[in-house]
């Protein structure tokens, strides 16, 4: 098991490094997102305290960031043996915003799992609560807060608009995911 997990580091980054079908790669990218989106992202209010499974939310932020560092690893193979913390930082460094997205979404998501109000308004919310989690988030008052998420958001949106570029959407619902095509 020790020689197993010794192993590991290198299959990933010969994994990660190896060329392939980039077209190919991006389609399959906008598939899975797609079918995310059609499965489990909903819209909430602006004021909604949600950070996870809303357009351009976390789990879209994730996403983009395994996809963009899947292609970084490919276009830098120097990358594929650096840890992951250590791509996205390099991804933020490339990314305007990357870094302030991740920590406004992952922070509202973890104040969202501390005091399980989801999707309550903020209004809504207890003052203590409210109160905490305007601390939280570096925010005086619930605008700032607003525009805070709605910042993260667009990142978000700009980073899938840049990645998927060259993707017609509209081919997006037929595509077929295939085996990778390895260079």
């Amino acid at each position: 098991e020790k020689e197993i997990g010794n192993l590991f580091p290198q299959i990933k980054s010969e994994i990660l490094s190896r060329p392939r079908d980039i077209r190919q790669f991006k389609l399959d990218c906008a598939k899975m997102l797609q079918r995310v989106r059609d499965q489990l992202i909903v819209q909430p209010e602006p004021d909604q305290f949600t950070a996870k499974l809303r357009p351009g939310g976390l789990f879209e932020l994730e996403y983009m960031v395994s996809c963009l560092s899947v292609l970084a690893c490919v276009e830098n193979p120097a990358l594929a043996h650096k840890s992951y913390d250590e791509i996205v930082e390099e991804l933020a460094r490339q990314h305007a915003g990357l870094s302030g997205a991740l920590l406004c979404l992952r922070t509202l998501q973890l104040e969202i799992r501390l005091f399980g109000h989801d999707d309550m308004r903020f209004s809504e919310l207890p003052d203590p609560v409210l109160r905490h989690l305007l601390s939280a988030m570096n925010c005086r008052d619930i605008p700032e807060l607003v525009d805070e998420i709605e910042k993260a958001l667009k990142t978000c949106d700009a980073l899938i608009s840049d990645f998927f570029s060259e993707i017609d959407w509209s081919d997006v619902p037929d595509w077929k995911e295939t085996r990778v095509e390895w260079l």
